[in-house]
């Protein structure tokens, strides 16, 4: 039984309502019993982080499924070796649609990264992180959260891998172009098409 399974009840009490995994029901992508149902395959193997949630959850593991873009994320990870992979937030219960307005709000304001930078570590020691999790950040090195990864959080996870991709809501990609980008990045082989139309 790994790490996820033993603590599964005491992960879900600390981050059900900030973060999630990459499980979803390919009839109702919101479906989040869907997660809990297949508890047994969620693993650490890859951990998606964005920078903020963009409101306040009804239900536990709600982020990142059902969403305007979410179903982006099903396309690339819900058939694919790294199905069951967490979903996270870098900044906790800041609930902020304009990232821009974040940005403003938090800037270059040490205390309040750090601060969040140690609830992340925690958090990933909680989920059982090693040395072989892939970081997937959904944004480019050069966004905000692309800086603060490269020089506040890689240094701390230095045997690990991070691979920077658009973010899934960037409006100049396709969702072909967007998953097929980030599948060339993390070494999956799938058909877009048949993919998508299992969801259709």
């Amino acid at each position: 039984m790994s790490i996820i399974q033993s603590n599964f009840n005491s992960i879900t009490e600390k981050y059900a309502k900030t973060s999630s995994w990459a499980v979803w029901n390919n009839t109702n992508l919101s479906d989040v019993s869907f997660i809990e149902a297949n508890k047994d395959i969620l693993n650490s193997r890859l951990v998606g982080i964005g920078l903020n949630i963009s409101g306040e959850l009804s239900y536990n593991w709600q982020n990142f499924h059902g969403g305007k873009h979410d179903r982006k994320l099903a396309y690339a990870l819900n058939e694919s070796h790294f199905k069951g992979a967490y979903l996270t937030d870098l900044f906790k219960n800041i609930n902020q649609k304009d990232s821009k307005i974040l940005i403003d709000n938090i800037g270059a304001n040490l205390s309040i990264i750090n601060k969040h930078i140690d609830t992340f570590c925690e958090e990933m020691m909680d989920i059982g992180v090693n040395d072989k999790t892939i970081f997937l950040i959904f944004g480019v090195e050069k966004s905000y959260l692309g800086q603060i990864i490269s020089n506040l959080i890689k240094s701390k996870f230095q045997n690990n891998q991070f691979v920077y991709h658009y973010h899934y809501s960037y409006y100049k990609l396709t969702d072909k172009d967007w998953v097929e980008g980030l599948w060339k990045k993390i070494g999956i082989s799938n058909n877009f098409e048949e993919i998508r139309n299992k969801y259709q």
